[in-house]
């Protein structure tokens, strides 16, 4: 190839977006070069160069920001600035004695004030919407529409096919303007598929991009058109994401994955394209799979290496193999691979439980690492952060993830809304994968609790809880079904009092209550949070709906055992009662009679009013004999000998096991008028006031009814 010879002094040439034209240096054109992980570039190899077009991507890092000092004292004439870059900061080309000339795109938002220290910049090629253009007319730099560098350098063919073995003309142009002519023989080589010295040939007509080496001087030149990256696409399924994409002979492919669209990528494999196979050998097995056909040119690699609900960028870059030179780094193109599914919760619940406090729950999200919690005062944007919560790991397979969070010291009656954001540690780097519905709620009084409650009298139940102290009153339902029904019986109008008795009640039946506190602000009444449901038999008398521990409780108190050890010590727990029942002639006809019987001292009211109901209803059951407290020295554990069970017309109500009788005669309730029916009214008002027949298997004590139900 013959050396053009014509120098370019004064020429200044700039390729933008999108032409490819690199000048190099001999050797490596990234020697001498730094780019740090997130884009700055901090070191740049300009050595004997006069024009530089800084690339897009130096060492498949994205190129940002120009770092302080980066190319203080360097002797270039001209810049070009790729598009991407934002920061241009402080000195970053102090003291460039030679730059006359930069280009900066529409991407850059900040420059220094002192980043051109000392540099006799004369124009700036920018947009006059750009942050450039401002930059330029603070600091009274001229300025140029940097569409006029976008023709760039081009090659022109007089063929429109190249063929084997035909030469044909070719002219140099710079910005449309012809500067060398010159006749030049270039000659297809099949095997390699190129033109020597160096034409790397698609077979395509129109313009081919330049490469210069050296400073503005063309001694060697390699004419090639750059490889590009064809029908990038993916697929995924649970296991992995699968990238795939066409390819060109000769071309080596870099694939490179990132959390992030525009930094920090990480190569992840790299193959050859002529001859089908991985070139990163050292590839863990299970990384990638790989197809190739070479017919059909389709390649794919299946990433195994991936987190749930997380975003991946991949991208490919072409290397073309250009002989006797380094490879050319081509087009890359980038792909989006979203995650197959989002994180959501299966609950999420802020309530008002405390004073001026909101208290908010959640359950875990499976593959989630850490949540951010955050709040707005206002409404469902403006959202502040209030603070991390890293993972709790369940104890056990048994134990569920949950979290609780309790927000105090807020404004009473204002509303406040919630949000989580979920993230993942991304090797050491918390990576945001998604978000919660929003939840909110009033910050209000918390909700009150009774305390205790208790049946004083017949017909009413006594109920307490405890002060809320910025409460001016509270608000007090009832009802007898536990989750509807509820009805005002009551607004306290003070905070001093903190109890109410509820009259004309049923005894036997179970009361639920709830409990609202309120305040006055102004004209404005705030409620607070209701109570939990709070349930209260009346209980005054005994009734069958007692727990065996409320029995307990209200015959022994707080005593440990149930039972007496002698007939003195039990006697002084008894009662005499005078009962009234009905009884019969022999002819038929009832009468009255009286009986004494004595009774435990606790249950001693009770019985007397089961009595008189029994006395009272329609039935007139006759009672010709009944006994209660009865001290058997070989069974004190009987609940004769604590005066809690009745034996009631013995005779005509045997007790028999398996067949066997044991006590008493017979049982006939159709046939013997002192026989006691299994339904009967006699029988269901024992068994209102907790008094059940003794039938144990077996064994059935007919004339038996007893408060334990023994």
């Amino acid at each position: 190839m013959k050396k053009l010879k014509n120098k370019l002094t004064n020429l200044f040439v700039f390729v933008f977006l999108f032409t490819f034209v690199f000048l190099f240096s001999t050797g490596n054109v990234y020697a001498g070069t730094s780019v740090s992980n997130s884009g700055i570039l901090t070191e740049y190899n300009c050595e004997n160069l006069d024009y530089i077009h800084i690339p897009t991507y130096i060492d498949s890092k994205k190129v940002t920001e120009i770092s302080t000092g980066c190319f203080d004292n360097s002797t270039m004439k001209g810049v070009t600035l790729p598009d991407g870059i934002r920061y241009i900061y402080s000195n970053a080309f102090s003291n460039c004695n030679n730059l006359t000339q930069i280009a900066i795109p529409d991407s850059v938002t900040y420059i220094s004030n002192d980043a051109f220290y000392n540099t006799p910049i004369e124009v700036i090629y920018c947009n006059k919407d750009s942050y450039a253009f401002s930059y330029a007319t603070d600091h009274n730099i001229k300025t140029a529409d940097i569409s006029q560098l976008e023709k760039g350098i081009k090659f022109n063919t007089s063929k429109q096919n190249v063929t084997e073995k035909e030469s044909f003309n070719a002219a140099y142009t710079v910005n449309d303007s012809e500067i060398v002519s010159d006749s030049v023989n270039y000659y297809y080589d099949t095997d390699l598929n190129q033109l020597s010295p160096g034409l790397f040939s698609t077979r395509q007509s129109g313009v081919l991009s330049l490469i210069v080496y050296s400073e503005m001087y063309y001694d060697e030149q390699i004419i090639y058109s750059l490889p590009t990256v064809k029908g990038l696409s993916f697929s995924q399924d649970s296991s992995c994401n699968k990238i795939s994409f066409d390819s060109e002979k000769n071309v080596t492919y870099k694939v490179y994955r990132s959390v992030y669209p525009d930094r920090d990528f990480e190569m992840i494999t790299e193959f050859e394209s002529s001859y089908g196979y991985w070139i990163d050998d050292d590839s863990y097995i299970y990384s990638y799979s790989y197809y190739a056909d070479k017919d059909e040119n389709c390649y794919s690699y299946s990433d195994y290496d991936t987190r749930e609900y997380v975003t991946y960028y991949y991208k490919v870059v072409p290397f073309l193999k250009v002989s006797g030179k380094e490879n050319v780094e081509g087009k890359f193109e980038l792909i989006t691979v979203p995650p197959l599914t989002a994180p959501s919760l299966k609950s999420f619940t802020v309530q008002a439980e405390k004073t001026n406090t909101l208290t908010l729950n959640w359950d875990g999200v499976d593959y989630i690492d850490g949540y951010y919690l955050y709040r707005s005062e206002e409404n469902e944007s403006n959202y502040n952060f209030l603070r991390e919560f890293p993972r709790v790991k369940p104890k056990s397979f048994w134990d569920s993830e949950s979290y609780i969070y309790e927000d105090s010291s807020l404004t009473l009656g204002h509303k406040y809304y919630y949000k989580l954001v979920f993230y993942i540690d991304y090797n050491g780097t918390k990576i945001v994968v998604g978000e919660s519905s929003s939840v909110s709620a009033y910050s209000t009084l918390g909700a009150p609790k009774f305390t205790k409650s208790s049946s004083p009298k017949k017909k009413t139940n006594v109920i307490y809880w405890n002060k809320m102290s910025e409460a001016d009153g509270y608000y007090l339902y009832y009802s007898t079904k536990r989750d509807k029904g509820f009805k005002k019986i009551k607004t306290i109008s003070t905070n001093s009092k903190l109890m109410f008795t509820h009259k004309k009640l049923t005894n036997g039946v179970c009361y639920y209550y709830k409990l609202v506190a309120y305040k006055k602000l102004g004209n404005t009444i705030i409620t607070g949070t209701e109570s939990k449901v709070y349930s209260k038999y009346c209980d005054y008398y005994s009734h069958k709906n007692e727990s065996y521990g409320h029995r307990y409780k209200r015959i022994f108190g707080k005593r440990k055992t149930s039972h007496y050890k002698s007939d003195k010590q039990a006697s002084k727990n008894m009662k005499t009662l005078r009962i009234k029942v009905w009884d019969r002639k022999a002819n038929g006809k009832k009468y009255t009679r009286y009986f004494t019987v004595r009774v435990h001292k606790n249950i001693a009211p009770s019985v007397e009013q089961m009595f008189k109901e029994i006395y009272k209803s329609k039935e007139r059951f006759p009672i010709h004999d009944i006994g209660c407290y009865s001290w058997r020295s070989n069974n004190p554990s009987s609940q004769h000998c604590v005066g809690l069970a009745f034996d009631i017309n013995a005779n005509e109500n045997y007790m028999i096991d398996g067949g066997k009788v044991l006590s008493g005669s017979c049982w006939k309730p159709k046939k013997n008028p002192y026989s006691i029916p299994l339904k009967c009214e006699l029988v269901k008002i024992l068994e209102k006031y907790g008094f059940s027949r003794g039938f144990w298997g077996d064994r059935k004590d007919y004339m038996h009814f007893s408060y334990f139900g023994g």
